[in-house]
């Protein structure tokens, strides 16, 4: 959606090209949690493709009718020796606190280096240091070998993840209801016409087992995002819950829970969470009654 860049002919700093990307998916927010993921693959983007990919000489000695493939002697040369660095800079939504974060490290590839750093600023942003070093131009094979085998796997292995969650769910975890409950409505106070602040005070309230104000809190948020299909999720669960917080029983408005079920269903057609739970409320329907 936007790209900056500093000019290519001054060569008194580093050329610098931002490039802002929306709906990347790299990252989501949900109202309990966050997370953003570093893939690792463009790392290496400078090796030679052979050096991205597993050594599979072992399965390919034969080339032709009991042709034999000679194994590889010479040595590997890259073009030059190379360092590639990212940095990665996670702001979060507000109200969220970093998590704990992953474990820094020094992983040897075969002779390359790839380090790996993670800190957080006070605001609660994380900041992410990647070094792909290659140390040197010249590889033997078995050093090729141990490089190519190991990038294989990080390339093909998990991203690196980067997890946030709510300080009110931090201190609602805590058993501190009162004090998750001043963490949102803090934030309801710098934005309230931001609906998903309402939501997350009507999570706490239903844990709580003040039902009757959540209920409001929900419907308030529902008032002010009419086209939130989360905002019709959440009142949907917590009309599941009776007016002391407990689901499915008898004070449960089922009626109430189908209808924002559909609501957020037509805002959302591919929110298949949302059409699960409408599908088993009909199951518990005659109990209640």
């Amino acid at each position: 959606s936007k790209v900056d860049r500093t000019d290519p002919a001054d060569l008194s700093q580093p050329f610098k090209l931002t490039i802002a990307c929306e709906k990347a998916r790299r990252g989501y927010t949900e109202l309990e949690s966050a997370q953003a993921a570093i893939r690792v693959d463009r790392l290496f983007q400078f090796l030679p493709e052979e050096l991205k990919q597993k050594d599979n000489s072992d399965e390919k000695k034969i080339t032709g009718p009991d042709k034999p493939k000679k194994p590889r002697t010479e040595d590997w040369w890259l073009n030059a020796a190379m360092t590639t660095e990212w940095n990665y800079r996670f702001i979060p939504p507000a109200g969220f606190v970093p998590k704990e974060l992953p474990k820094d490290a020094a992983i040897a590839l075969g002779p390359a280096q790839l380090t790996e750093t993670f800190t957080t600023e006070k605001d609660g942003v994380v900041l992410a240091h990647l070094v792909f070093d290659s140390v040197k131009r010249r590889y033997t094979v078995a050093e090729a070998t141990a490089l190519r085998n190991q990038v294989a796997d990080l390339i093909n292995g998990p991203a690196i993840l980067i997890d946030f969650e709510p300080q009110g769910e931090a201190l609602l975890r805590d058993g501190k209801v009162k004090e998750a409950l001043a963490s949102y409505r803090a934030l309801v106070a710098l934005n309230p016409n931001a609906a998903v602040h309402h939501l997350q005070v009507a999570n706490v309230l239903r844990q709580a087992g003040m039902g009757e104000a959540a209920r409001a809190e929900a419907r308030l948020a529902v008032k002010l995002d009419p086209n939130s299909a989360l905002a019709e999720r959440v009142l949907a669960e917590i009309l599941k819950h009776d007016l002391v917080g407990r689901e499915l029983r008898a004070g449960s408005d089922l009626t109430g829970a189908a209808d924002a079920y559909r609501a957020a269903i037509k805002l959302d057609p591919d929110d298949h969470t949302a059409q699960g739970d409408l599908a088993i409320l009909p199951e518990y329907d005659s109990v209640l009654l």
